[in-house]
């Protein structure tokens, strides 16, 4: 009997999971173990509700016999008109949203975390003196790559995000930053484990390194309209365009000791204020969420979106040109 019943357990979630591969959902799962974080993750371009994922996720817990917590985050059409609105053009440009304002400040919220920008930033004053601190520069999702690198990813250095991190390197370098730039790509072999991976990097270099002030995790974003074509987000400069820019802040939201995820945010909102001073579009909203990322290792931690699989490794360069600006403009 018992038997039977695992068997048409296993048998209705390969169901639903066809049924949401049929539907084409975007959607990510996170598992935790207590010293590690492994990432599973299915993007695709349509929307679908939650409740196939939340059903095919709870199923599989239970069936896996693991002590595992899990999250997930299906964006839904109501939630994109919520949060984002962009502009109906080849190329796109989030150019409002978030759940949670305040002056040119937009921050989406996924988390159950109630904020409050103007609060939250009383009395916070940003890391200064660059010549006190390192910039340490990673990639926990080295294999990135853009629409002209040959591929979704590619582990040639010179056309995923490792080139574009090389590239922020350099211009840190030209206003005074002292910048560490690991080129490793910790997702080359399992991808699963990137941030198991990335989490042994980031410690070494902290142990080896005592003045650590700021950490970047450089990716690249990757969204797709319904029929599964690749969407660019877009700045213009007036020159030229620059990929979109979009920060990402962890939090202890799904289990995991995280005592540095409201410094961190606090970090991310300061750059971002900065940013839309001096280039009011480059900054889609700070994306705050329950994951941890690795983000407890320091209070100046992010990940940095820069531009989707649909721009071009030189609109991702531009924008890394700009956003070292906004550093030069913040950081004393």
């Amino acid at each position: 009997m018992r038997n039977n019943i695992k068997k048409l357990l296993w048998l209705a979630m390969v169901i639903i999971y066809a049924l949401s591969v049929f539907f084409r959902p975007a959607f990510y799962v996170k598992l935790f173990k207590p010293d590690e974080e492994l990432n599973i993750m299915m993007f695709d371009s349509s929307y679908a509700t939650k409740g196939f994922h939340l059903l095919f996720a709870d199923m599989l817990y239970a069936l896996s016999g693991q002590d595992l917590k899990q999250t997930f985050n299906a964006y839904t059409p109501q939630e994109a008109e919520q949060g984002y609105h962009l502009e109906q053009t080849y190329e796109k440009q989030i150019i409002s949203g978030g759940n949670t304002s305040y002056n040119k400040i937009s921050v989406s919220n996924t988390t159950d975390k109630e904020i409050d920008i103007k609060k939250l930033m009383e009395n916070y004053t940003l890391i200064s003196d660059r010549k006190k601190f390192k910039i340490l520069i990673i990639h926990s999702h080295g294999t990135e790559g853009y629409i002209d690198s040959g591929g979704d990813r590619t582990e040639n250095k010179d056309k995923n995000v490792v080139a574009v991190g090389t590239h922020l390197e350099k211009e840190l370098e030209k206003y005074g930053f002292d910048v560490l730039h690991d080129i490793k790509m910790h997702d080359k072999d399992d991808y699963n484990k990137s941030y198991v991976n990335s989490l042994g990097t980031t410690k070494w270099y902290l142990e080896n390194y005592d003045d650590i002030g700021i950490i970047i995790d450089l990716h690249r974003d990757a969204i797709e309209n319904e029929k599964g074509e690749k969407i660019k987000l877009t700045y213009d400069t007036g020159a030229e365009k620059a990929a979109q820019l979009m920060m990402v802040v962890g939090s202890d939201g799904g289990g995991l000791t995280h005592n540095n995820y409201l410094e961190n945010l606090k970090f991310a909102i300061s750059i971002q204020q900065i940013g839309q001073d001096m280039f009011e579009g480059l900054f889609r909203p700070v994306n705050f969420r329950d994951e941890r990322f690795n983000q407890h290792l320091n209070k100046n931690y992010i990940i940095l979106e820069v531009g989707t699989h649909g721009n071009t490794i030189k609109e991702a360069k531009i924008s890394v040109e700009l956003f070292a600006q906004v550093l030069d403009k913040a950081i004393k």
